[in-house]
C-alpha cells in the first residue's frame, strides 16, 4: 500500500467520524483518498447520480439544492470547511445522491471513495468499531456486513479517481443562478413576477406559512354556524326564509375564505438573480406595496421566532428582516416558513452571483491575454463583455393626455415623470369653474334686461376671466414643474413655483439608491393606477418621495433597470482595466526578454492551448506536507 499523504491524515483526524481511528487505520484510509479542486459554479454531485463517496471540505463552500419541476434549484442546505458532502450514508451504503452539491466558492476537498472505504471495512474489521457514527445514520443501527470481493480494476491501490457529474446530468440540473445565456433563453417565457425584467431570472419564492391564513379559519366557521343555526330556526316559520339565511351564510363564509386566500397568495418575498423583492397586497384597503433592493446591497438577514407564540415553535415559522445600510430600507416579512433556510438562501444566492461575476472577469482577462499571445480563447464562462442586454436603451412614448403629459423622454435619454393627470385636473378644476361661471354670468347679463350698467358688467366679467386665467396658469405651472427625472446616473426631484417664489432641486446619484418602494393605496388610486414612489438612500434614514404618480411600479422598474445598467458598466470597466494591466505586464515582459527593445506590438506566440477546458475538479499533484495539500496555497 502506498504511503499516505500527511496533509490528508491531518485533515481526516479533524473529522468527527474518524476521530477515534488508530494511526495505522487512519493512514490506511488516507492512502485511499484523493485531493480534488472545484471552481465556483461547478456541480460536485448531481441529484440522482449513484453515490461515489464523500467529499471532506478543506477550503471553500457548497450549497445543497433540490431540482424543482420547472427546472430551478431550491437551496436546502450548505457544506462548509471540515464537513462531509454526502455525509456518512454515502460511505456506508449504496444509493443515489439525495441532492445536488454545487460549489459557490473555490473549493479544495478530499474525496473518500465509498467502494474503497467499504473495502477497508472488509479487510480491517476493527476500523468499523472506531467510527463515530451519528445516531440517525442507518448504518449506526445495523452496520452492513461487507465482504471484499475482487472487482475488475479494483483492489487496494490508492487514489481512486473521482468522476464528476456527466454533462447530461449537469444540463438536467441547471445552476441556481443561471448564466446570461440561460437567463436570455428563459426571458421569452411569461414572467412569473410582475415587474420582472427581461434579463432577470426568478430563483426563489417564499410565501407566508399556511398558519397565517388558517389562524383566522374560526371567522368563516362562525359565520357559517350562525347562518346554518339561524336558518334551521327560521325554517319552522318559513322554509324559504330559512333556506335563504343558510345560503347567505354559506356565501359569506366562502367569500371570507376566498378573500383570505387571495391576500395570502399575493403576499411574498421573491429572490431573483438581481434583486430581493417584497410584495404585499391588502384587498380591503385596495393597497399594493412593492419594495425592492439590489441583491448586492444586502448587508444582513436576521430571523426570529415571535415571542409568546407557541405555534411558531410547533410549525417552525418566524420573522425575517433583510437588512441594508439604512434601517428605513429594510425589507421585513412575518410568518415565514423555515426562516433559517430563507436567510441561508439569500446569502447563498448573493455569494454565488458574486463568485460568478468574479469568474466572468477572470475569464475575460484570460481570453484577452490568450488573444494577445496568438492563442485561441479558452472556452469557459462567458465574460461580462459578451453578455447580451436587451434593455440598455429604451425609447418610451409620451404618456398621459396631450394637454397633461405625465411621462416624456428627454434628448439625452432621461425620463421625466410628473404627477398623475388627475392631479392636474384637480389643480385647474376650481379656476376653470370660475372661468366658466364668469363667461356664463356675463352672457346672461348681456343678453337680458337689467339695471346694471353694461360697462360695469364687462369690467367685472373681464376681471373675473383674468383672475381665472392667472389662477389656471399658476396651477398648471405648479403641476407641470413638479418633476421626477430619472437619468442614467442621477435621480432629480424638482419642485418650482411661478414668479420664482420657490425653486427646489434635489439630486441624488443612482449609486446612492438603496431601496425603492412603490405604493398604491385606495380604491380610487387603484382604478387610476396612481400611487407613491419612495426612495431610500445608502447610509441615510431620510427617504425621498414623489407622490401621486401614474404607474409607480413602472418608475420603480426604471430605476432598478438603470441601477443594473450602471453595475454592468462598472463591471465592464473593471474588466477592461484588468485586461489593460495584464497586457501592459505582458508587453513589459516581452520587452525585457527581447533585450529592452521598444516594440510596438507583441508577435503571436505559437502555442497550443490546453485541451482540458473542463471547469470541474482538477487534481493537484506534487510535494507533500501536513500543513497544506500538494501544490495548493503556495
Amino acid at each position: 500500500m502506498a504511503a499516505a499523504d500527511p496533509f490528508i491524515i491531518s485533515r481526516l483526524r479533524e473529522t468527527p467520524l474518524f476521530a477515534r481511528l488508530s494511526p495505522p487505520q487512519i493512514e490506511a484510509l488516507a492512502a485511499q483518498c484523493q485531493i480534488v479542486q472545484f471552481a465556483a459554479g461547478s456541480l460536485m454531485f448531481a441529484y440522482g447520480q449513484p453515490t461515489q463517496g464523500a467529499m471532506l471540505f478543506v477550503t471553500g463552500r457548497a450549497i445543497l439544492t433540490r431540482t424543482l419541476a420547472d427546472g430551478r434549484e431550491d437551496v436546502i442546505g450548505q457544506v462548509r470547511v471540515r464537513e462531509l458532502a454526502g455525509g456518512q450514508a454515502s460511505l456506508l451504503q449504496d444509493g443515489a445522491e439525495p441532492a445536488n452539491v454545487r460549489v459557490v466558492e473555490q473549493t479544495t476537498a478530499i474525496f473518500i471513495s465509498r467502494r474503497k472505504f467499504q473495502y477497508l471495512l472488509g479487510v480491517m474489521p476493527e476500523l468499523r468499531q472506531n467510527l463515530v457514527l451519528n445516531a440517525g445514520t442507518a448504518a449506526a443501527v445495523s452496520p452492513p456486513v461487507y465482504t471484499p470481493t475482487p472487482a475488475p480494476g479494483y483492489s487496494d491501490n490508492p487514489a481512486p479517481r473521482f468522476t464528476p457529474a456527466s454533462s447530461a446530468q449537469a444540463v438536467a440540473t441547471a445552476p441556481a443562478v443561471p448564466s446570461a445565456q440561460a437567463a436570455s433563453a428563459r426571458s421569452d417565457k411569461k414572467p412569473r413576477l410582475k415587474g420582472q425584467r427581461p434579463d432577470e431570472t426568478l430563483l426563489h419564492m417564499f410565501r407566508p406559512h399556511w398558519w397565517s391564513l388558517a389562524r383566522y379559519v374560526w371567522i368563516p366557521l362562525l359565520v357559517l354556524a350562525i347562518g346554518v343555526i339561524g336558518g334551521l330556526l327560521l325554517i319552522s316559520l318559513s322554509g324559504w326564509v330559512g333556506i335563504t339565511v343558510i345560503g347567505v351564510g354559506v356565501i359569506i363564509a366562502g367569500l371570507i375564505v376566498l378573500y383570505g386566500y387571495t391576500e395570502w397568495r399575493d403576499d411574498g418575498l421573491f429572490i431573483t438573480d438581481q434583486r430581493v423583492i417584497r410584495v404585499r397586497s391588502y384587498i380591503l384597503t385596495f393597497r399594493t406595496q412593492i419594495a425592492e433592493m439590489p441583491l448586492i446591497r444586502v448587508t444582513g438577514v436576521t430571523w426570529s421566532e415571535p415571542p409568546l407564540d407557541p405555534m411558531a415553535r410547533l410549525f417552525g415559522y418566524g420573522d425575517v428582516i433583510v437588512q441594508t445600510t439604512s434601517e428605513s430600507s429594510n425589507v421585513a416579512m412575518g410568518y415565514v416558513q423555515d426562516p433559517a433556510r430563507v436567510q441561508q438562501t439569500i446569502f447563498s444566492v448573493r455569494d454565488e452571483i458574486t463568485s460568478q461575476r468574479t469568474e466572468n472577469t477572470e475569464q475575460s482577462v484570460r481570453d484577452e491575454v490568450a488573444r494577445a499571445l496568438g492563442m485561441a480563447p479558452v472556452v469557459g464562462t462567458p465574460a461580462v463583455a459578451q453578455q447580451v442586454n436587451h434593455d440598455d436603451t429604451l425609447v418610451l412614448p409620451p404618456e398621459g393626455p396631450i394637454f397633461a403629459r405625465t411621462r416624456v423622454m428627454g434628448k439625452s435619454g432621461e425620463i421625466i415623470y410628473r404627477h398623475h393627470w388627475s392631479v392636474w385636473l384637480t389643480h385647474i378644476l376650481l379656476p376653470g369653474f370660475v372661468f366658466v361661471v364668469a363667461l356664463a354670468a356675463g352672457a346672461i347679463l348681456l343678453l337680458t334686461e337689467h339695471m346694471i350698467p353694461i360697462g360695469l358688467v364687462v369690467a367685472v366679467i373681464g376681471i373675473s376671466l383674468v383672475i381665472a386665467g392667472v389662477w389656471a396658469y399658476w396651477s398648471d405651472w405648479d403641476w407641470r414643474n413638479d418633476k421626477l427625472i430619472v437619468s442614467n446616473d442621477t435621480i432629480t426631484f424638482i419642485h418650482q413655483r411661478p414668479l420664482w417664489l420657490e425653486n427646489q432641486v434635489d439630486r441624488v446619484r443612482m449609486a446612492q439608491v438603496d431601496n425603492v418602494i412603490s405604493d398604491v393605496q385606495g380604491i380610487f388610486n387603484t382604478l387610476l393606477n396612481r400611487g407613491n414612489v419612495q426612495i431610500s438612500l445608502v447610509g441615510s434614514d431620510q427617504n425621498k418621495r414623489f407622490d401621486l404618480v401614474g404607474d409607480p411600479l413602472e418608475i420603480q422598474m426604471e430605476i432598478s433597470r438603470r441601477q443594473a445598467l450602471i453595475k454592468r458598466q462598472a463591471e465592464q470597466g473593471k474588466v477592461e482595466s484588468q485586461q489593460d494591466a495584464a497586457l501592459q505586464m505582458l508587453a513589459a515582459y516581452y520587452q525585457l526578454t527581447q533585450g529592452g527593445q521598444n516594440t510596438q506590438a507583441m508577435p503571436p506566440v505559437n502555442m497550443t492551448p490546453s485541451a482540458n477546458t473542463q471547469p470541474n475538479p482538477t487534481v493537484p499533484t506534487g510535494g507533500r506536507g501536513g500543513d497544506r495539500p500538494p501544490r495548493i496555497g503556495g
